[in-house]
């Protein structure tokens, strides 16, 4: 069970972040709400707490230093920013940084349920760099390194990669795939090289799903030609 400090600047903020919660809120143990400034939050947060969630309206320069300061008078688990980011490049910043997640506004409520319960099972967490958008568009893949094509679903898809479920059987991480999809809102079709980063789920079922990175071809060539 993990025990949860959730922050932000006003009450108001805090109970919409507790009813986003609400649905694995049993998952979870004690829950304890703050309406406070990062320079104050260090009187509330201790080592009783297995989970810091920090909301704030918008970044700024100082979270860094912020993150860093906490970790100084003890605090040493998982923090969770909720924040809304003017550039990409903002979140490379906290790359160093250890068990710091940056989820961007807007966020779907599944966002951080599904990062607070990835803390409660000591899983590891990866950091987003793009949002993604939920969608259900059909795709075919083709592998450029071995032989295997394959009709799937893209079930979201962001700047930077996507989601795929499908007749998955064949792929594993590290391959390097094809990926053609028409996106129906704008009526246009896409051809995208694409990293297989994870996969989950039984071979041979319907369900089985998997994390695509979008790569250069520069980068595909690269690969296939350093085999050689």
């Amino acid at each position: 069970m993990l025990d949860v400090l959730i922050a932000s600047r006003n009450e108001a903020d805090n109970s919409l972040i507790e009813k986003k919660l609400s649905p694995i809120i049993d998952k979870l143990g004690a829950v304890k709400f703050t309406s406070t400034r990062p320079a104050s939050l260090p009187s509330v947060l201790d080592g009783r707490f297995n989970l810091l969630v920090y909301n704030s309206q918008h970044f700024n320069s100082s979270m860094r230093n912020n993150i860093t300061h906490w970790r100084s008078l003890g605090y040493l688990g998982p923090i969770l920013l909720l924040v809304k980011i003017p550039d990409p490049q903002v979140i490379d910043r906290f790359a160093d940084l250890q068990n710091v997640t940056i989820i961007e506004k807007p966020y779907e409520n599944k966002d951080l349920q599904g990062i607070a319960l990835k803390y409660l099972n000591e899983t590891k967490v990866m950091q987003r760099r793009f949002r993604r958008f939920d969608t259900k568009q059909k795709a075919h893949l083709e592998s450029y390194n071995k032989d295997f094509a394959s009709d799937s679903v893209i079930s979201n898809i962001s700047k930077g990669g996507a989601h795929i479920v499908g007749e998955l059987d064949d792929i594993s991480r590290g391959d390097l795939l094809r990926v053609c999809f028409e996106l129906d809102e704008l009526k246009k079709n896409h051809t995208m090289s694409a990293e297989v980063v994870w996969t989950q789920g039984d071979v041979g079922t319907v369900d089985r799903c998997a994390g695509l990175k979008f790569i250069s071809k520069s980068k595909v060539y690269e690969s296939i030609l350093g085999g050689i």
